[in-house]
This record gives structure tokens, C-alpha cells and sequence, in this order.
């Protein structure tokens, strides 16, 4: 039993917080998930626990696993009252310096099929539709502007991909990205940032469940849209649930698509090597840069 497994065990029983059966159920980059019997909720249960109390890696560095929980406890907190589907959390602990949930256990899961996307791109304008909460978000790396995030880390991961050898391009001084995107003034909401089929789970009731929060972001829904549209993943399909897209400059999109092909280039260069991937995502990379220089 690890380290922080056996802190859970005299946690919870210091608590008084009864359980039974505590098992292994899934293990994530940066999560372990457990299985138990809640004597209270009468019910199985997840209960997820950190694997380091620090998170480092190329694109996300020193966010802390209390940051992240607070978050997540009170971002689904938020979504639950608000009527959108996350999963129910039944306790958050953050009185120690290792977190942890308790929370819904999530079984009786189906794949997603292309006809599920236009359900999901329904949710997600719902979830644009919602005022932003006023929660510190971890990803927003204590900036209040969405756009000088997007400035920062473009610039700040793009020296990674300098620095693992990509060299067909450059990026355009600060000053002109920022005009670029600086004058977009649609109403700000929260946004996921990470739509993908690990994240969205289908339950054979044919309901769906939006998970894994710790990308969210307050921003413009375009940047949510520029991203599912670098994932590339039944696109047509989300954007037909979605419904009409938000007017936006074709050079604003362009930059908010670079923010995420940068982003996968160094998931597939360092945090998950994939020389193919890799390599793709990079001549991506340099694909959007020629067109925002043709466009400024």
C-alpha cells in the first residue's frame, strides 16, 4: 500500500467516515481511484486520492494536488447546482496536506459514437451559456485576462518545442499576437478545454457526464471551439449540437488554434512520447504560423 493509501486509511477512520471493501478501481497520470462501500450513502462509491501532493510537467508546472481538488469539489459543486451533468461529490477533505474525494462512482459506461457528439456540442452551449463562477482556477496560472494567459504560455511552450529542436518557425512578436485577440469582447463563461471521449462518459441510460475539470478556463467559447477543432474529433458533429458559432476574425482563431496544437506538440514530445504524433502536432504548428503571418 503506498504512502498516501495508507494516510487515506487513518484519514478516514480519524474522520469517522465508516467504509468497507476498499479496493484498487482505476489508477490515472496523477490520480489514484478507489473503491469502497459508503456505510452513509448506502452505496459504492470513488474515492480519489493524489498521487504527488505537487503536479510538474512541460505544459503545467507546480500546480499543487489541494489546488486542483478545491477546484474540482468546487467546480462540480457549482455544475450540480446549476443542473449540468457531473458527477455527484458526496465529501471533499482538505484539512491535511494531502486531498482527497469521495465522490459517485462511475459504472455502466457505453463509448461515445459519433451521434453523441451533437448531444455533447447541446451541453457544451449550455455550459457557455451559464455565468462564469467566481472560482480560482488553477489552469488561469493567476492571470484574470484570458487573452494574456493564451500570450504567456504560447510564448512559454513554444520554448520547449525550441528546446526539443523545432526550428521551421517562429512566433510573431508579442505585441501583434496580443492585437490580434485583445479586441474580442463576447461575454466570458467557463469552459472545459479538454472535450474528449475520456472525459465525457456515456451511461447506458444514455446520459453523459463531463469529468476531469482541471483544464477549465474562464474564457470566450471560441477558445473552447478552437480546441475541439485542433482535437479534430467529430467536430461536425459537436458543432451541428452546438448550434451557431460565436463571430470571431479568422486570425483570433488562428491563434487560439495554435494554443492548443503547441499544447499536444509537447504532450507528445515529453509528457507522452509519440515520435509519429509528435511530429504531426509540429508541422501543425508551423502549418498555423504561416497563416497568422499571412493574415497580420
Amino acid at each position: 500500500m503506498s504512502k498516501n493509501l495508507k494516510y487515506l486509511t487513518k484519514n478516514l477512520e480519524e474522520l469517522g467516515i465508516k467504509i468497507e471493501s476498499l479496493e484498487n478501481f482505476n489508477e490515472g497520470l496523477e490520480s489514484t481511484i478507489l473503491k469502497a462501500y459508503s456505510i452513509k450513502e448506502k452505496r459504492d462509491v470513488a474515492i480519489k486520492i493524489p498521487k504527488e501532493i505537487i503536479f510538474n510537467n512541460d505544459n503545467d508546472q507546480n500546480f499543487s494536488a489541494m489546488s486542483l481538488y478545491t477546484q474540482e469539489y468546487q467546480l462540480l459543486s457549482y455544475l450540480k447546482n446549476m443542473s449540468f451533468p457531473v458527477p455527484e461529490i458526496f465529501h471533499f477533505e482538505s484539512s491535511n496536506n494531502i486531498p482527497f474525494i469521495i465522490m459517485e462512482l462511475l459504472t455502466d459506461i457505453s463509448k461515445l459514437t459519433e451521434k453523441d457528439f451533437y448531444s455533447i456540442g447541446q451541453l457544451t452551449r449550455t455550459l457557455h451559456s451559464f455565468k462564469a463562477p467566481e472560482i480560482n482556477l488553477v489552469a488561469m496560472e493567476g492571470f484574470t485576462n484570458i487573452n494574456e494567459l493564451i500570450i504567456y504560455r504560447l510564448y512559454k511552450r513554444f520554448d520547449i518545442l525550441t528546446h526539443f529542436g523545432f526550428s521551421e518557425n517562429s512566433l510573431p512578436p508579442i505585441s501583434l499576437l496580443s492585437s490580434s485577440i485583445n479586441h474580442l469582447e463576447d461575454e466570458k463563461s467557463l469552459l472545459h478545454m479538454d472535450v474528449r471521449p475520456q472525459n465525457i462518459l456515456k451511461r447506458y441510460d444514455s446520459n453523459f457526464l463531463f469529468t476531469d475539470w482541471s483544464n477549465a478556463l474562464i474564457g470566450y467559447p471560441v477558445l473552447e471551439i478552437a480546441r475541439l477543432q485542433e482535437y479534430g474529433e467529430c467536430f461536425h458533429e459537436f458543432m451541428e449540437g452546438y448550434g451557431e458559432m460565436p463571430k470571431v476574425e479568422k486570425l483570433s482563431m488562428l491563434v487560439y488554434q495554435l494554443d492548443t496544437a503547441i499544447m499536444l506538440s509537447v504532450v507528445f514530445l515529453s509528457e507522452e512520447p509519440d515520435p509519429i504524433r509528435a511530429d504531426i502536432q509540429l508541422k501543425r504548428v508551423s502549418s498555423i504560423l504561416k497563416e497568422i503571418k499571412r493574415e497580420l
